[in-house]
C-alpha cells in the first residue's frame, strides 16, 4: 500500500505548470527551509535590535537618528514580506518582530506625549496597514508601548533638578495616556483567547488579559505614588496657611 502511494504521489502533477507534485513541493521546502534562516530567523532578530535602539534614540532626543531608524525598519519589514514561510513560522515572526517594530514606532510618536506642554494633543499612532502587521501584533505592541513609556517616565522623574510641581504634572501626564490607551485595549477583553492572543505561548501572562492586567497594574502604582504627592503638597500646603 506504502509503495502505491509513493507511486500516487509521483504521478500527481500541477495542472497549471504541468511539474510533478512532487517536484512542485521539494522546491517550495526547500525555498522555505532557506527562508526560515536568511529571512525570518536573521531578519527578526535585526528588526528587533534596530526597534530597541529606536527608542534609545527617541530617549536620546536624536531625531536624525530615530528616522533613520524608521527607515532601516521600513526595508527589513519589506524583505520580510518577501520570504515564504510556514504559516506557523511566520506568524512568529509578525507576532515577535511586527510586535517590536509597532512598538518603536509608537513610542517615537507617542513620546511627545509624556510632557505636560502637550496634554491637549490628540493620541495618534500608525494604523496595523500602516506598520503592515496583523492586528493582533498591532493591538500587543500597542500595550507594550504603555509598559515602554511608563519606563521612560520614571527615567524622567529621577531627574533632581525637576521641581515639586512638575514632578505632579509629569505623573498626571502619563496617568491619562495610559488611561487613554487601556480604555482602547480594554474593549477587546472579551475577544475568543485563541484569536486575539499575540503569542502561543503558555501562561496567563501571555495572554491579552494578562497584557491589560499588566497596564492596570502600572496604573494602579502610578495613581498611588501621585495621590502620595498630593497629600504631601496639601499638607505643605496646609502647614503654610
Amino acid at each position: 500500500k506504502s509503495a502505491l502511494n509513493r507511486l500516487a504521489m509521483t504521478a500527481m502533477t500541477d495542472r497549471r505548470s504541468g511539474e510533478g507534485m512532487d517536484v512542485h513541493f521539494l522546491e517550495k521546502f526547500e525555498r522555505q527551509r532557506r527562508d526560515i534562516g536568511q529571512l525570518g530567523f536573521q531578519l527578526s532578530n535585526e528588526i528587533i535590535k534596530v526597534s530597541k535602539e529606536m527608542i534609545a534614540a527617541v530617549t536620546a532626543g536624536d531625531e536624525t537618528a530615530v528616522a533613520a531608524h524608521r527607515e532601516r525598519l521600513s526595508t527589513l519589514w519589506d524583505e520580510m514580506g518577501k520570504s515564504d514561510l510556514p504559516a506557523d513560522l511566520a506568524w512568529q515572526f509578525d507576532s515577535e518582530a511586527g510586535a517590536e517594530m509597532g512598538e518603536a514606532v509608537n513610542v517615537a510618536s507617542l513620546y511627545p506625549l509624556l510632557s505636560p506642554e502637550n496634554s491637549e494633543r490628540e493620541i495618534v499612532i500608525p494604523s496595523h496597514h500602516d506598520l503592515g502587521i496583523n492586528p493582533q501584533s498591532w493591538l500587543a505592541c500597542i500595550g507594550d508601548t504603555v509598559s515602554e513609556l511608563g519606563k521612560i517616565h520614571t527615567n524622567l522623574l529621577t531627574d533632581l533638578a525637576l521641581d515639586f510641581e512638575r514632578r505632579i504634572a509629569l505623573r498626571q501626564q502619563y496617568l491619562k495616556l495610559a488611561k487613554q490607551i487601556y480604555a482602547f485595549l480594554g474593549q477587546f477583553e472579551t475577544c475568543y483567547g485563541m484569536v486575539i492572543n499575540h503569542t502561543r505561548r503558555k501562561g496567563g501572562g501571555n495572554t491579552y488579559r494578562g497584557m491589560l492586567g499588566r497596564i492596570a497594574m502600572l496604573i494602579q502604582r502610578e495613581s498611588e505614588d501621585l495621590a502620595r504627592a498630593l497629600d504631601i503638597r496639601a499638607a505643605i500646603r496646609a502647614l503654610s496657611d
